[in-house]
């Protein structure tokens, strides 16, 4: 099997977000040229013999659509080989390791001198065809509906497919096993130190006021440790699936009140006008982590945000989404940054002098495409940035 990992770019989606069929097939065949190339089969060499594979059948089930800026797994196999005919399958995985794509495709090899077909060589078929991929195994089928287990016919499934996803889930079970007692650890091991930080810098600011400077640099340290260890676990426990989103129908009126609530005080003390639209739209969504999502988008604009500056949120509502829009009139993002902005941890040397670990809007884009959303941004240096969360309806 072939395998490439890529990342959803801008210019592959709809105004939507999403990467449509069109662009799902060009994943798929680029990902079969690739494969091509690296077995020495490619474009050159199938020039060279005057011979070329063309489609003629696609069938394509999707389970969702990838969307803007995630990461997904490519995956084909050629599976067969038997006279003019070539049968591959392909598939999209997502972060979680979740397929969300797959197909199975026909080719023809066609001799391109004379455009007639042309027997597939036993050469050709063993380069291509991994042993073992095309044997299949019945497996019974037992389905839960409404609590009562039926049996349903047995199907035939790829046996080297039906050993890589059981190796692929046991070995995933075993990192959320080894993450868990990690953070267990870490959130056991820390806690008692940083607290006993936070009391003696307190003490000490209290009682000596000769290095009164040092002191408030202790417990400003002191509380960014203590906010990025609450923020790594926060961050581990989303990612192992510890935590789990509950999505649920929720009136944006609501959401977006809670968060002005929220950092009104902070937005006041830097001179910045927050402000949010009305809207009777609803969306589909766990309410309390979309708030800690769009409430870290809120907070580094009001952070980026020079004094006498605006952050306002809107709302637009679309066919299978809600569009949120964080915009402020802040200090901007480069362009060539913008694709580094989720990374966890990535800061700006632009605004190293800012409070702030890295971790924020990465948080914040697991929080949301855990709820089958994206996030989009669109910035200009001097002239701001606006941040648009897309929520399912």
């Amino acid at each position: 099997m072939y395998e490439m990992k890529i990342r959803v770019r801008y210019s592959e989606v709809d105004r939507e977000g999403i990467a449509r069929l069109h662009q799902i097939l060009e994943y798929f065949q680029d990902c079969g040229t690739f494969q091509s190339e690296e077995l020495g089969l490619g474009v050159e060499e199938d020039q060279k013999n005057h011979r070329a594979w063309y489609l003629i059948a696609w069938n394509v089930k999707i389970i969702r659509h990838p969307r803007m800026s995630e990461y997904i797994d490519v995956t084909t196999q050629a599976y067969k080989m038997r006279g003019f005919y070539g049968y591959r399958r392909y598939s999209i995985i997502d972060e979680q390791g979740a397929t969300i794509v797959s197909a199975e495709a026909i080719w023809i090899l066609m001799n391109t001198q004379k455009m007639l077909p042309m027997k597939v060589t036993k050469e050709i078929a063993d380069i291509y065809v991994e042993k073992d991929a095309d044997k299949t195994v019945r497996i019974n089928r037992k389905i839960s509906d409404d609590g009562e287990w039926k049996e349903y016919e047995p199907i035939e499934v790829t046996k080297q497919y039906l050993d890589s996803n059981f190796l692929a889930r046991k070995n995933q079970q075993e990192q959320k096993e080894v993450i868990q007692k990690l953070i267990s650890d870490i959130a056991h091991q820390t806690l008692t130190p940083v607290s006993n930080l936070k009391i003696y810098g307190e003490i000490l600011s209290e009682s000596n006021h000769e290095n009164q400077e040092e002191i408030d640099t202790i417990l400003d340290q002191t509380e960014k440790l203590d906010f990025l260890i609450q923020s790594l676990v926060k961050l581990s426990r989303m990612e192992s699936g510890i935590i789990a989103v509950h999505p649920e129908k929720v009136a944006i009126r609501q959401l977006l009140e809670d968060i002005r609530q929220q950092f009104a005080a902070k937005a006041r003390e830097q001179n910045i006008t927050l402000s949010v639209c009305d809207t009777d739209l609803y969306v589909i969504c766990d309410l309390k982590w979309t708030a800690e999502a769009l409430g870290n988008i809120v907070d580094n604009a009001i952070k980026y945000t020079l004094g006498g500056g605006t952050v306002q949120m809107k709302v637009e509502k679309y066919s299978s989404f809600v569009k949120v829009d964080v915009i402020d009139d802040g200090i901007g993002i480069k362009k060539e940054e913008i694709p580094k902005i989720f990374g966890r941890f990535y800061r700006s040397l632009s605004v190293a002098d800012q409070p702030g670990v890295g971790v924020g809007l990465f948080l914040a884009r697991e929080i949301i495409q855990a709820q089958k959303g994206y996030v989009k941004v669109k910035s200009e240096i001097g002239k701001g940035s606006t941040f648009s969360v897309f929520l399912p309806v």
